[in-house]
């Protein structure tokens, strides 16, 4: 996941520089590839990840989609993997946030998204390290560890000013 990230992050600064192609559209394209590797599989290269998502998908009803759970949800659930591993951590920011806040946490959160889709680029390097981040957060909880959450928070914040004080 880590150099995957990293290979996007530097596909997107080349892009950045380049003007190859819009923001929103090296953006919508990571989401289309991160929907279609779930539901075609990595041929098991996903260390178990599908399997873990697959069952957190299978324990969703309304009000979770809805509003969500809350923080802890997710470890009381005592979810396995293999015969005897619980496991505490949904390995997807996106998932986990959709865990603790459902479907209006996602449209509270996405005005904030789509601005920053549509600013320029004028910080290349931060951009692309949100992108790096955001391609990341797919398949690991990055947001979990503080120092990776100052960063992030830090270059969205360069990221949505565009260069004002």
């Amino acid at each position: 996941m880590g150099i995957g990230s990293l290979v996007a992050g530097v596909v997107y600064y080349l892009n950045a520089k380049f003007n190859l192609v819009k923001k929103w559209q090296m953006y919508l394209a990571s989401i289309v590839a991160m929907v279609t590797v779930y539901f075609t599989g990595l041929s098991g290269a996903d260390s178990g990840r599908f399997e873990i998502w697959n069952k957190v998908f299978d324990k969703v009803d309304l009000s979770h989609f809805l509003l969500g759970k809350g923080a802890g949800w997710f470890a009381d659930q005592r979810i396995t993997l293999g015969t005897n591993t619980i496991v505490i951590q949904e390995h997807s920011n996106f998932i986990t946030f959709f865990n603790l806040f459902g479907i209006f946490g996602i449209i509270l959160v996405l005005p904030i998204f789509l601005k920053f889709l549509k600013e320029k680029d004028d910080h290349s390097i931060f951009s692309s390290i949100l992108f790096i981040a955001f391609c990341n957060s797919y398949g690991h909880f990055s947001l979990h560890q503080s120092t990776t959450a100052i960063i992030i928070i830090v270059t969205a914040a360069i990221c949505l000013a565009g260069g004002k004080k």
